[in-house]
C-alpha cells in the first residue's frame, strides 16, 4: 500500500474521531453540531480520495472522485457556519435560512450528473 494512500485514511479515521467525540461532549450546542458536520464532510473526502488512490478499476475511480467533490464541497460550507457560531454562541439552530440549506442539498444533483463530467 501507498504511504500517500495510508495517510489519507489515517486523516479521514482522525477526523471522525474527533468529529464524534466533540458532538458527545456537548451535543446541543450549536457550535458542537457544526464542527461534527464539519469533521464529518473531512472524512468523507479523505476516504474517497483513499478509495481513489487504492482502486483499480476506472469506473469505481470515476465514482470516488464525485463522491470526493461532495465532501469537498461541503468543507468550505460547514468551515463558514462553524466560524459563525464560534463567534456568535448565542445562534441557536432556527436562523438557519431554508434557502441555505437547499442550495447546499442541491448542489449534489450535479455531482452525479452526466451532462457536466
Amino acid at each position: 500500500m501507498m504511504y500517500f494512500a495510508l495517510s489519507c485514511l489515517i486523516t479521514a479515521v482522525i477526523a471522525l474521531v474527533l468529529g464524534l467525540f466533540v458532538y458527545l461532549k456537548n451535543r446541543k450546542q450549536f457550535t458542537n453540531k457544526i464542527w461534527c458536520l464539519l469533521s464529518i464532510s473531512i472524512f468523507v473526502w479523505e476516504f474517497a480520495y483513499f478509495m481513489l488512490l487504492v482502486s483499480i478499476d476506472k469506473g469505481k475511480a470515476l465514482l470516488w472522485t464525485r463522491v470526493l467533490y461532495c465532501g469537498a464541497t461541503l468543507i468550505p460550507v460547514f468551515f463558514l457556519d462553524f466560524v459563525h457560531s464560534f463567534f456568535r454562541p448565542k445562534r441557536s439552530t432556527e436562523e438557519i435560512d431554508q434557502m441555505d440549506l437547499c442550495n447546499r442539498l442541491g448542489s449534489f444533483k450535479f455531482q452525479f450528473d452526466t451532462i457536466f463530467h
